[in-house]
């Protein structure tokens, strides 16, 4: 198992998933920026 945390530009978010999809990712999970804490 490995972990990616990433800031997608919201125009570019839908092609980015697709092209993540295509890769092999699973479990690919959507959280707003504004809800997380760092």
């Amino acid at each position: 198992w490995s972990s990616l945390h990433s800031v997608v530009n919201e125009n570019d978010f839908w092609e980015v998933i697709g092209k993540l999809k295509e890769l092999g990712a699973q479990g690919i999970l959507v959280i707003p920026i504004e809800k997380m804490i760092i």
